[in-house]
């Protein structure tokens, strides 16, 4: 027996790419099929019509969490609480629900399948805590199988709950080229698979990968089956000792372990070396079938390759093209509302230099108005002052009768002329 957990991708729709026709053969693309979620949740519920591989589709088990149901609306409510990299409204098309299956093989006990389940699902919640949503078992196929349902929670990144594509992003923000991201999208993902088998597999006499792509004999791979489930009892029997102490339980469990690890690292050593060695005979296999063939059949492939190239070529030039026109159009937008700017300026700019000049002259006359002020104000003072000194140098007439105003004034203009 050797594991099996994958975990896979998905969207509110169908991405675009997934939904295109290919102009030359009329066929939809490999991914039209409606892999969204919508599609992952029909599929497990076995709604009608959306499990044509299975011959008798069984309602699912649920073993945590929410309804199925509940699934789209936990995505959209997540989609809704975080933006782009641009800023954005999260698009329909961008990934929202990381979904997987634990599977087990067919001749596995009912025993050992409840054991197996609950550990799976104990590591899963563990591991993605609140995110994890629901977890069902399906028993209608030829291998019993959990599915599980993750959506990042609110405000969170969706890499948060996919370490292949956080460890991609994370290369690509220092700078690395797709070939690396690559790289570590598959290396983080080789590393959940590691994650399980240390937690889960190993307990359960599972092997790390199965033989077929180690070309393994068979006496090869009964004789690791053999070896993981005596790892798996070991661990089993240290566990239920009560007579010695917790160390030496607890250092034979890591031997066991320590044992399940070094088969596992062994195989999987073995399966890259196999498939590097399998990728260059392949190259090498293809150039020798090349150039076997016959010219006109060489030149039919050439000239093969390049239409091809240059179907994908003018695709991706219609796709710049459309993407030309819209900036073109965004473009003559803003040179519009530019242009009623300037129009609007040129308009204003007279009437503020006008605005200026008056403000200016008022502020002169103001000034002037007050200069004025202050002279007459001065001059006020001065005939005050002159009076004053004037009716001080009077004579002092004679008591008597006194006179009406206009003779003292006569009298006094008289003797103004005698001086």
């Amino acid at each position: 027996m050797y594991q099996f957990v994958h975990v896979e991708s998905y969207s509110r729709a169908t991405p675009k790419r997934a939904s295109t026709i290919n102009k030359k053969t009329g066929k939809a693309s490999s991914k039209a099929s409606g892999h969204c979620v919508k599609y992952i949740v029909d599929e497990a519920i076995r709604e009608a019509g959306s499990v044509p591989h299975v011959e008798n589709p069984l309602p699912p088990t649920y073993v945590y969490g929410a309804p199925l149901e509940q699934l789209e609306q936990a995505c959209n409510d997540w989609a809704d609480s975080v933006k782009d990299a641009r800023g954005h409204a999260t698009r329909k098309d961008a990934l929202c629900l990381a979904a997987g299956i634990v599977s087990a093989p067919k001749d596995i006990s009912p025993e050992a399948w409840q054991a197996f389940e609950k550990a799976s699902v104990e590591w899963l919640k563990a591991k993605y805590g609140a995110a994890l949503r629901t977890v069902i078992a399906h028993h209608d196929e030829s291998h019993p199988h959990l599915h599980f349902y993750v959506v990042p929670e609110l405000g969170q990144r969706f890499e948060t709950v996919h370490q292949g594509r956080a460890a991609a992003a994370e290369v690509k923000a220092q700078g690395g080229v797709k070939g690396l991201q690559n790289q570590a999208y598959k290396e983080a993902m080789r590393q959940f698979q590691n994650e399980f088998y240390d937690a889960v597999g190993i307990e359960h006499g599972f092997t790390r990968i199965g033989p077929g792509k180690r070309r393994l004999t068979r006496e090869e791979w009964k004789l690791e089956q053999i070896q993981a489930a005596a790892a798996a009892q070991a661990i089993e029997k240290a566990r239920g000792i009560t007579e010695v102490s917790k160390a030496s339980s607890a250092e034979m469990i890591a031997e066991a372990k320590n044992t399940a690890k070094n088969i596992a690292e062994t195989a999987i050593k073995r399966a890259d070396l196999i498939e590097k060695e399998a990728k260059k005979r392949g190259w090498k296999a293809a150039l020798d079938a090349f150039e076997q063939l016959p010219w006109f059949k060489r030149v039919k492939a050439v000239i093969g390759r390049a239409v091809t190239q240059r179907d994908e070529l003018q695709e991706q030039v219609q796709t710049l093209q459309a993407e030309r026109k819209g900036m073109t159009a965004r473009i003559r937008e803003l040179f519009t509302a530019g242009k009623a700017h300037r129009d609007e300026l040129l308009e204003v700019k007279p009437k503020l230099q006008q605005a200026e000049r008056d403000l200016a002259r008022a502020q002169r006359d103001a000034w002037q108005v007050a200069q004025l002020r202050e002279r007459n104000e001065a001059l006020e003072g001065r005939v005050q002052h002159l009076e004053a000194v004037n009716e001080s140098l009077q004579p002092v007439a004679p008591a008597g009768p006194e006179k009406p105003a206009k003779q003292r004034r006569e009298a006094a203009a008289e003797q103004s002329m005698d001086a």
